[in-house]
């Protein structure tokens, strides 16, 4: 065994530094306890340190999106620095499972930018009417979100305002923006009369509109460089914007197909829109519509949930939903789950419901691979596993007020009580670092 160290030792430092990231952190450890000089190249090699990094991160798709967006740009040049990230990075998922959180307050009401802040109605408060943060997008390091009468732009590794974008800038064509959705430098607007506007966010003017008709925007989300729109019928349009950065309708191969069932064509402002490589997903009231994008190009199902459905996420082939369910009461025949996820593999789509402790309604949602994060109308935020999940029935319902010992396939982990009682959770984002859960009086929990 001394011999082969000996061998070992007597190759360049740097061909060592390549054979060391082919290990793993334990295989590390043992090894730097076998010689000194193991040990001082282990603690002071870059290379090692930014490949256990980037191996941990890739094999966990939000990590890996998101890394960059973290103090371990800031650690690159620095050994010691980058393996203080990676036992950070560790931890995250320990503090996660185990919810061990630090908690810090964006307070987006009283946030000022450039003389801009939000003007406040006195009516809010009086009538108990007021949205606050409604809506938020997570992109490239940012959450833009919509703030009363605002939608303003901040930093996640740094909780910073960058941009403030007021009524007078968003609806500066005497449009008033519905929906939003942050793609790289432009904000995409849809708004009441059925344009679809691109906003630079650095000249903040309008660089391209256009519309098909007068409908009013429920939704737009973005595809790599597809734009959908989603109107308050539940029809869809795909845009692209062409080298000059102006917007032109596109035609999908099958076209036809992605029109809305005609049961579904009633008018609704409330609908919502998610998309991934796979799948499209709209809703209306307590039904989910799901288009695809591969070979069965266009309407593949739409089915119906227990009650009205007021969020959404897609991960893959997985699609959460929150909804209105019923309370608990003791003489109810039937109480209706406030949450699920559905299986798009299967057709029709298999359903896991999900009934929380209180079962109160569930007004967002994001789903990763391996939880569901929650967010209600009474201030709280559920983390339910679902590693677990069995699809061998079309219909299962899991009730966490009563089954809370793991003994289900999916099991409540805890209840984060950030937000003050009786506090609409409003918006819900996760970065595999931090979680964002926006609420009605204006603040962003981080």
């Amino acid at each position: 065994m001394a011999r082969n160290v000996s061998c070992i030792q007597e190759l360049p430092v740097e061909v060592i530094q390549k054979i060391f990231t082919y290990l793993d952190i334990q295989s590390l450890e043992n090894v730097g306890q076998v010689s000194q000089e193991f040990k001082e190249i282990i603690d002071s090699s870059i290379q090692i340190w930014r490949h256990l990094i980037k191996s941990y991160c890739h094999s966990q798709s939000l990590l890996k999106r998101n890394l960059n967006y973290t103090s371990y740009v800031q650690s690159k040049t620095c050994a010691k620095s980058l393996r203080k990230f990676y036992q950070d990075l560790v931890n995250v998922q320990k503090n996660f499972e185990t919810g061990k959180c630090k908690k810090t307050i964006i307070d987006c009401q009283e946030a000022s930018l450039k003389g801009r802040k939000v003007e406040k109605n006195p009516e809010w408060s009086r009538n108990h009417n007021f949205k606050g943060v409604y809506d938020m997008t997570l992109n490239e390091g940012r959450i833009c979100a919509s703030v009363y009468d605002t939608i303003q732009v901040w930093n996640t590794k740094e909780s910073r305002l960058s941009y403030m974008f007021t009524n007078k800038i968003l609806d500066q064509d005497n449009t008033q923006t519905i929906c939003f959705t942050l793609e790289k430098n432009y904000l995409m607007c849809g708004t009441d009369n059925g344009y679809l506007k691109i906003i630079e966010i650095g000249t903040e003017k309008i660089i391209s509109k256009a519309r098909v008709n007068s409908n009013c925007l429920s939704d737009v989300k973005c595809r790599d460089d597809l734009i959908i729109t989603l109107d308050w019928y539940g029809n869809l349009t795909f845009w692209k914007l062409d080298a000059n950065l102006q917007l032109y309708q596109i035609q999908l191969k099958n076209a036809e197909s992605y029109s809305v069932p005609f049961i579904l064509r009633q008018r609704d402002t409330e609908r919502l829109m998610d998309a991934n490589h796979d799948h499209l997903i709209t809703t209306y009231k307590s039904h989910i519509t799901v288009y695809s994008f591969g070979q069965e190009a266009g309407l593949v199902v739409s089915f119906p949930v227990y009650s009205d459905v007021f969020c959404i996420h897609l991960n893959e082939d997985l699609v959460a939903f929150g909804c209105k369910g019923s309370p608990r009461h003791e003489d109810a025949p039937f109480i209706h789950p406030v949450a699920g996820i559905a299986n798009l593999k299967f057709r029709p789509p298999r359903v896991n419901y999900i009934r929380t402790p209180d079962n109160d309604p569930v007004i967002s949602i994001h789903l990763t691979s391996s939880h569901v994060i929650l967010g209600d109308i009474n201030g709280e935020l559920h983390v339910i596993s679902i590693e677990e999940l069995k699809w061998n029935e079309v219909e299962r319902i899991t009730d966490l007020g009563l089954h809370i010992s793991g003994s289900e396939p999916h099991h409540l982990l805890y209840t984060l009580k950030s937000h003050a009682y009786r506090d609409f959770i409003w918006a819900l984002k996760f970065d595999g670092f931090r979680l964002f859960s926006g609420d009605e009086t204006g603040k962003i929990i981080v």
